[in-house]
């Protein structure tokens, strides 16, 4: 808007114009957002108390809808609250590439069970990371198949019942053709200090997710873990079993871990026998990096001591007969073994010897050499003196038998 005054100064001739230019500037939380909805630094904040679903993606329009977070929620999840042409979105141009598409799922604190239904995240699959935080969740079979892919998924604090099938039909992992950039691949799914029921995760759980590079299960109070349960996660290479109420790991339980390159277990008591520490063992064989405290639980005699050295100290002995060959530093060392190592050391030393004498050869040819084009010089007489020296005689030369 602009205001344009004139005015004649002291009588005279000359005018005046001064255009007053007011700009009207709009706080960006009030920017482009639907009702019940505030644009906070490019992060849509939705208060599902007040939002009148379904939502459509062309209510969020600066910035487009990448990341929404959606919090007092206080009652379940079911289909319809997510419009269809949340589908189209051009999340290649219009995208922030310095975050990926991002939904959080927020309860309102003391809010009662929340079902997640299968139909609720339907039309979200260009969200690749989902945040669930402070819910007494129930989630039911393929509740997050609308997703399809995902990068991460979260649950934290609250309660879990999971059903078994509840993570078919999407797929936890590093993303190949994803429709944006996403700065950071993870391919995590991570259920932190959120408890399930009977204090135990159903065996087929993880059956579908193939693709899981990094797992947390920490602080759930898990009473025991199925030997099954990571049986199809084959390329993992973190996992966290840490903060939680377990006295054993069942044999088997990383039978298929190949790729484990780190296994945390902060916080973690286990019954300390030969037979239950296989894990020791078997870390060994993989080189797997092992973190975390772990202390024996039992017996008495080493309750609150580390697990490891018991294991190493009260398990692991040398053989006591080694038939062919000798215990050489704990070890049966065969004589082939042997005579091949003395024949290594014997060679190592020979070289040795072979090149010194090359080095000293060498040296005496290269002193030969110089000394003999020094010798083809004709050296020259020294001068007698004193009583030795011969008189030179003058006059002819009496030839032999001239006189008588």
């Amino acid at each position: 808007m602009s205001v344009k005054t004139k005015w004649r100064l002291n009588g005279g001739d000359m005018r005046a114009q001064v255009v007053i230019c007011l700009v009207l500037f709009v706080p960006e939380v009030f920017l482009a957002a639907p009702d019940g909805c505030t644009n906070n630094r490019g992060m849509y904040e939705c208060d599902y108390l007040t939002v009148n679903p379904p939502l459509s993606s062309s209510d969020f329009t600066d910035p487009p809808a990448q990341r929404i977070r959606i919090y007092n929620v206080n009652a379940d999840l079911t289909s319809g609250y997510f419009e269809s042409d949340f589908d189209n979105l051009d999340t290649s141009s219009t995208f922030d590439p310095n975050f990926a598409a991002t939904l959080e799922i927020k309860c309102k604190s003391g809010a009662g069970a929340v079902s997640v239904a299968k139909d609720f995240f339907s039309y979200m699959s260009y969200v690749y990371e989902v945040k669930i935080i402070n819910c007494k969740l129930a989630i039911q079979d393929s509740a997050f198949s609308g997703f399809k892919v995902l990068n991460q998924l979260v649950i934290e604090n609250g309660t879990t019942t999971f059903d078994e099938k509840a993570f078919d039909g999407v797929q936890v992992q590093k993303p190949t053709s994803a429709g944006h950039k996403i700065p950071v691949m993870s391919g995590s799914l991570v259920i932190r200090d959120s408890t399930t029921t009977g204090n135990i995760l159903p065996a087929g759980l993880l059956t579908s997710q193939t693709g899981l590079v990094s797992l947390t299960l920490e602080g759930m109070d898990l009473s025991s873990l199925d030997d099954s349960l990571l049986t199809k996660n084959t390329a993992l290479r973190f996992l966290s079993l840490g903060h939680n109420a377990f006295t054993e790991l069942p044999t088997g339980l990383l039978d298929n871990q190949n790729s484990l390159a780190e296994l945390h277990l902060y916080n973690t008591r286990l019954e300390c026998t030969c037979e239950k520490l296989w894990l020791y063992k078997h870390l060994d064989t993989t080189r797997t990096k092992v973190f975390g405290d772990v202390i024996c639980s039992s017996p008495t005699d080493w309750t609150e001591k580390k697990a490891a050295v018991f294991y190493y100290s009260e398990c692991v002995e040398a053989p006591a007969v080694c038939g062919n060959g000798m215990i050489l530093l704990g070890a049966c060392v065969t004589w082939l073994e042997l005579g091949l190592s003395i024949m290594c050391i014997v060679a190592f030393i020979l070289s040795i010897v072979v090149l010194v004498l090359t080095i000293v050869t060498k040296k005496e040819a290269e002193e030969g050499a110089e000394g003999k084009r020094r010798g083809g010089r004709k050296p020259t007489q020294p001068r007698q003196s004193g009583a030795q020296a011969l008189p030179k005689k003058s006059g002819p030369t009496k030839a032999k038998g001239a006189w008588n």
